[in-house]
């Protein structure tokens, strides 16, 4: 997705890092990106507009943004992938607007942060979230011993991460602000 030397990140709510140009993936997460293809073709038949399922690999995010009713959208994709043998062999995840499989293993968005850290050790981190799943990238980075600023993107939705964070900006505007205020600060 991105294009830029020498930048280090994870993608895949910490399943995939980046490093050196190079993506790197547990051996443990493979099998999971067949089981994904199965459990899409079996939820595959929600019927309610605006709900999209996408396929990220090793997971299947079902987002149901664009849905008229949200509480139908829900439950449509909670019956389909109840009716999913496939998905019975993943986690259940719920995050803004979307409910995510994940593999049952134990690599998330803080597991991913402590190993790209320990690989660059940097000399500080800006930490950003918007969503349930960086509350674990939030507590690794205040875990490093690092010093850091841990910044919720604010948002309208109730997640928890405004809680987790020490910072917030509002939305894609203020990270933009924060940036830019960061690169002119920076020698």
């Amino acid at each position: 997705m991105i294009d830029v030397p020498d930048a280090y990140y994870a993608a895949n709510h910490g399943l995939t890092l980046f490093i050196d140009g190079e993506a790197q993936t547990a051996a443990e997460v493979a099998p999971f990106v067949e089981l994904v293809r199965q459990a899409i073709a079996e939820i595959g038949g929600i019927n309610v507009p605006g709900v999209l399922i996408e396929d990220k690999g090793p997971i299947v995010a079902l987002h149901y943004r664009m849905a008229a009713s949200e509480a139908d959208a829900v439950a449509a994709i909670e019956s389909a992938i109840a009716g999913s043998p496939a998905a019975r062999g993943f986690t259940i995840h719920h995050g803004r607007k979307v409910i995510e499989l994940r593999p049952p293993l134990p690599l998330n968005k803080g597991t991913a942060a402590t190993s790209l850290l320990d690989r660059i050790t940097p000399a500080a981190v800006i930490c950003l979230g918007d969503d349930v799943t960086d509350i674990d990238m939030f507590r690794a980075v205040q875990a490093s011993g690092i010093p850091s600023a841990v910044i919720a993107v604010a948002n309208d939705e109730e997640t928890g991460v405004m809680e987790a964070a020490e910072y917030f900006v509002r939305g894609v505007e203020g990270v933009e602000r924060l940036l830019e205020q960061v690169l002119t600060a920076i020698p």
